[in-house]
């Protein structure tokens, strides 16, 4: 691992890679708060567009903001929807000239990382966290192929999705400001996502839970307001009027005690009726860089182990909420053997040990809810094995998370030292849990 000069603090890097836009915060492991990039000199100008352009006469690629002006000043090939296109997996023509879709998703993200520089010395990155809007199976592998094919210089590179992220900016705030639900309203005209955080205070550790819901109704020209005054006014009071029936539904119910509002789309100051009403006994906060923030600190919790990562516990989809183990005889004792924890990122959960087996052609496995509840067993039968004596069947078992309730289980021979031969006989089982 590279640890940066003798004495030097070590860096953290928070990366949200947006469909549309991308950012990234950064800060020291003993600061207490993330700066994000401004990609313009004395502003605060985070957005990076996730965008690629070919010139083909000067055969060269530009990225983000650049991009967009080669294109539009020089007639530049566009090359945009990097991370559709790479989940597609599908070839990209760009000219003449074919593209592997995760090659240029990496390019970009390369490219982006370079802007740092003028902040960052390289060799002080420790860690960093790339966040995203949702982390299914397909955007799991995306990631980890451009990790790949970038080969960054830290050893710890993970991946969460933007819940995890606003869960991991709002535990890094006061306690008031999550005393009860907080809203992260996520809107850049497209269909608005918000993330409801809540905090059950009643658990140890303190659970928390994140809800997310699409909008679609708040969709508008992706260009922004119209210039025209009059059709500019009734568009204004047409989001205005669309975001309060939102914000009275999103309030119903239940005591929201802070608010943030996310994205392009709030710029624009139409919110008057709408943001008068979420400002009725509660703290709102307007910016655009909490994701990679949240993302940044989370990378810090990684490293450092903060007290706080034994005090909460989220339960996304993303997050493992079983544990699953075995009975297994230790000692002359039945005891319980873990191998996969709940609580973790489903595809960071995986394990792998060596059991004997006493008697039989069964493996058990046992599967215990977070929240409480039944175990349950699982079953894997390992037949035909050759007649051995009791304890003379060495096993190797290999169990993976497929999805967030999908488990993988893997178990080969090995026989027993000179007493009995390998086989290398394999046998695996898939459960829904």
């Amino acid at each position: 691992m590279i640890t940066g000069r003798t004495g030097a603090k070590g860096y953290v890097l928070g990366y949200d890679l947006g469909n549309d836009v991308s950012q990234i915060s950064f800060m020291e492991l003993d600061s207490a708060s993330p700066r994000t990039l401004s990609v313009k000199t004395g502003e605060e100008v985070y957005d990076i567009p996730t965008l690629l352009a070919r010139r083909e006469d000067v055969n060269q690629w530009f990225f983000g903001r650049e991009a967009a002006k080669q294109i539009a000043e020089q007639g530049a090939i566009r090359v945009d929807n990097l991370i559709g296109m790479a989940l597609k997996g599908i070839p990209v023509t760009v000219g003449d000239t074919e593209y592997d879709p995760v090659s240029l998703l990496a390019l970009f993200v390369k490219r982006s990382l370079s802007l740092l520089s003028m902040e960052v010395d390289a060799a002080r990155v420790r860690a960093v966290m790339f966040t995203c809007a949702h982390l299914d199976a397909g955007m799991v592998e995306v990631l980890r192929n451009v990790v790949k094919a970038l080969q960054l210089p830290m050893k710890h590179v993970y991946f969460q999705s933007y819940a995890e992220s606003f869960y991991q900016y709002m535990i890094a705030q006061s306690k008031e400001l999550r005393s009860h639900t907080s809203l992260a309203c996520d809107y850049h005209f497209g269909t608005m996502r918000v993330y409801a955080l809540s905090f059950n205070l009643h658990t140890t550790p303190v659970v928390a839970s994140v809800e997310e819901q699409a909008f679609p109704e708040m969709e508008y020209n992706i260009e922004g307001l119209p210039q025209d005054p009059a059709h500019r006014e009734k568009a204004l009071n047409m989001l205005d009027e669309q975001f309060l029936k939102i914000a009275e539904h999103l309030t119903k119910g239940r005591v929201v005690s802070t608010v943030y509002l996310l994205g392009n789309g709030f710029k624009e100051g139409w919110m008057n009726r709408s943001l008068e009403y979420m400002c009725r006994t509660r703290k709102v906060f307007q910016g655009s860089n909490l994701f990679s923030k949240g993302a940044t600190h989370a990378a810090a919790m990684r490293l450092k182990k903060k007290v706080e990562a034994d005090a909460f516990l989220l339960l996304d989809e993303e997050k493992l909420k079983f544990n699953i183990g075995m009975t297994v005889h230790e000692r002359g004792k039945e005891v319980y053997f873990g191998l996969l924890n709940g609580g973790i990122n489903w595809f960071e959960a995986s394990a792998r040990c060596e059991v004997i087996l006493e008697t039989g052609e069964e493996l058990t496995f046992q599967v215990t809810p977070l929240t409480g509840g039944v175990a349950r067993e699982l079953k894997l039968s390992v037949s035909p094995l050759p007649e051995r004596e009791p304890r003379t069947t060495r096993l190797l078992i290999r169990a993976k998370m497929l999805s967030a309730d999908r488990l993988a289980v893997k178990v080969k021979d090995l026989g027993f030292g000179d007493y009995n031969d390998a086989t290398d006989a394999v046998f695996t089982g898939e459960y829904q849990l």
